[in-house]
């Protein structure tokens, strides 16, 4: 079968009975994940999936086993499930004393694509992979053996519709400055995305219309607590509890673009409640302008501002704009250049 396309996958998994190889992947792990599921439940329907299914994971698993349990008959089924997750963690050993031509993990998985077993489903997921390289082979030989499929994030400029459709799948009606005020917070990993909007669902509880004030109140209101302190331990040059911030909203699933929005954000927020405050208005003309909930505002910005020096905050965007860049343009580990730019931050007196 050749490359399909996701609407052509999810159509032709309707038709009838798996193929024996697929292979799922691409940087849309929401849907990677989603088709992995979908496979799985197929492969396994009407047998004993206890005796029938075995799964791997990439980075740990012996080859051989794999392959063993691939070749291996069904029990009381039509057929077996070999499932391994993120084969793209699947690494050849550095070995010097190894010979040049040596064969690795991944060449047996390709030697075994080349006539797999028809009563099996093998199952490969996977994040991103390099299709200009090595990656390329596993996708054609993939493809050739049964099914390959690539769920790409979407485009920037269709980041918004496809927000709109996560909610639409839910029951919920959502317009695109609601999506847009989402993509602003929770960054466009597709998998942080699905999880803030359920939150946003839970926050708003029966009603069907998700409105940007509701995105605003359930989204940041839930993560201004880590973020405050994030931003409180910069301005007091604590490197050690930004550090620590920094990684809680890691394991929050922050990926490290998406925290560097939300500083970027908050800092916008303060640039411009310091002029508010300058000309005495109050919370309430301040939360309504910056469709912030009136709480936020009262208990959380305006006693913080008092001990922010505002000579400070632009020279914060400056730094955060060049993170930005680098984040963007290197491939130097992206925790490493945050904890470095903290560091920077924090070593610098911002008072």
């Amino acid at each position: 079968m050749p490359k399909l396309s996701p609407s052509e996958f999810w159509s032709a998994l309707k038709k009838g009975a798996p193929a024996p190889v697929y292979l799922v992947h691409g940087d849309d792990q929401r849907l990677v994940d989603k088709a992995y599921k979908a496979i799985e439940s197929l492969a396994l329907a009407g047998g004993q999936s206890e005796f029938n299914a075995d799964y791997f994971h990439g980075r740990d698993a012996d080859p051989a086993q794999i392959l063993a349990a691939a070749n291996t008959m069904p029990m009381l089924a039509d057929r077996r499930l070999v499932a391994v997750r993120h084969i793209e963690g699947m690494k050849t050993p550095k070995d010097p004393e190894a010979p040049a031509k040596a064969t690795t993990p991944r060449d047996r998985i390709l030697k075994y694509l080349e006539s797999p077993n028809p009563t099996t489903v093998l199952l490969l997921h996977a994040g991103a992979l390099d299709l200009r390289k090595g990656d390329g082979k596993l996708e054609t030989a993939a493809a050739k053996a049964g099914v390959s499929v690539h769920f790409p994030k979407p485009k920037a400029w269709k980041l918004t519709d496809a927000i709109v459709e996560m909610a639409r799948e839910r029951g919920r009606r959502m317009d695109q400055r609601a999506a847009e005020a989402l993509a602003e917070l929770a960054g466009d990993d597709m998998l942080a995305l699905e999880q803030e909007l359920e939150k946003v669902i839970l926050y708003r509880g029966d009603r069907k219309v998700i409105t940007r004030e509701d995105v605003l109140e359930a989204v940041a209101d839930i993560k201004e607590t880590v973020v405050f302190a994030f931003t409180d331990a910069i301005a007091g040059r604590d490197g050690e509890g930004a550090l620590i911030a920094f990684r809680r909203l890691a394991d929050q699933g922050n990926e490290p673009l998406a925290t560097l929005g939300m500083l970027a954000r908050h800092f916008r927020l303060v640039w411009k409640m310091q002029e508010y405050r300058d000309r005495n208005q109050t919370a309430g003309v301040i939360a309504r302008d910056l469709h912030l909930s009136e709480w936020v505002v009262k208990e959380k910005y305006l006693p913080w501002l008092e001990e922010f020096p505002a000579s400070e905050t632009g020279r914060i965007m400056t730094l955060i704009a060049d993170l930005d860049i680098k984040l963007k343009s290197t491939r130097t580990d992206k925790d490493v250049l945050f904890e470095r730019a903290i560091m920077d931050l924090c070593s610098s007196r911002l008072r």
